[in-house]
């Protein structure tokens, strides 16, 4: 039986990492697909990438789920719903980001030849692609159906390992035709799959076992400085697995398996608490801009994609 402790508050460190974690995202949005048409410079290009990998979307559904803990409105058919609305938001933005801009310029002549621009795929890819969008609300749907089954927060942390683990096996499975396309939001192996939910979900899983753990501490300096302490083993034993077996474990960014997992989430613990160390030394006025942001980050998400996406089309016909 799940129950929740009845102090529950807002966890500034959280706002902050995730404020942080869209600015990233959006830099890197707008150097990858504005700014390379003008200049190129290969360490600015990897200092970001670096930055986004780690700090950008891991941290968001790292906080998605310990949030889920934390939340009033966190009962399985709240975090159901609002699930099932952000996967749909998913395809509603990939329509709007490339897929009508493309269509609109193909039907106006403006663009000739649509595989020529942007990433060089078919038109309807940009309308099926799969981006963090879908995995979060795949992702709550799991987390609404653990909850409904009352499973211990403690289980989370299994399943999340078992996500982890099993992930490259999923990718050896080879499916065609119309089935393809369905499977592709939970493992897909496409070039239009950017976040899929394995091996994506260890994330939020994770991150509600840390949230369970948060809200039952009595002082979180104390609960944090433990972290930094237990978190040594797991970091070790991400860079290990990464070295085992290379040809199983062997990873990139976007198809990572258990190793690198192990290594972002130890990170992402140790960052957060550091801004939970810090967060003290920030004007009131910066404080109130991160919380502001963060509260706001899907719609920002959303924003920025559309400006900085229909930009690129535009960008790319020169």
């Amino acid at each position: 039986m799940i129950t929740d402790s009845a102090n529950k508050k807002r966890h500034l460190e959280f706002d902050i990492a995730r404020a942080i974690a869209i600015f990233l995202m959006i830099s890197q949005h707008v150097w990858y697909l504005i700014f390379k048409h003008f200049t190129s410079n290969p360490y600015i290009e990897t200092a970001l990438f670096i930055l986004v990998a780690v700090f950008s979307a891991p941290v968001f559904l790292f906080l998605m789920g310990a949030n889920t803990v934390n939340s009033r409105h966190n009962k399985p058919r709240q975090l159901f719903v609002r699930g099932v609305k952000l996967f749909f938001l998913g395809y509603l933005l990939s329509a709007l980001r490339f897929y009508i801009p493309i269509i609109l310029g193909s039907y106006f002549g403006i663009i000739t030849n649509p595989e020529n621009i942007l990433y060089h795929w078919k038109p309807i890819y940009y309308l099926i692609e799969i981006d963090i969008l879908q995995l979060a609300g795949l992702s709550l749907m799991v987390i609404s159906l653990l909850r409904w089954k009352q499973i211990k927060y403690k289980y989370y942390l299994l399943i999340a390992f078992i996500v982890a683990f099993i992930t490259p096996f999923l990718w050896q499975i080879n499916i065609s035709g119309f089935f393809k396309y369905i499977i592709d939001p939970f493992w897909g192996t496409s070039s239009y799959v950017t976040f899929p939910l394995f091996p994506c979900l260890f994330y939020p899983l994770v991150g509600v076992y840390f949230g369970n753990l948060l809200l039952q501490a009595k002082d979180k300096t104390i609960f944090y400085k433990d972290c930094l302490i237990k978190l040594i083993p797991v970091f070790i034993l991400g860079i290990l697995l990464l070295f085992i077996n290379p040809d199983f474990f062997k990873t990139s960014y976007y198809r990572h398996s258990i190793g690198l997992s192990l290594i972002f989430i130890s990170i992402i613990i140790y960052y957060l608490a550091f801004i939970n160390f810090n967060y003290k030394k920030l004007s009131a006025k910066i404080t109130k801009i991160l919380t502001t942001w963060s509260q706001n980050v899907t719609l920002i998400y959303i924003v920025q994609w559309l400006l900085i996406a229909w930009t690129a089309v535009f960008l790319s016909l020169k």
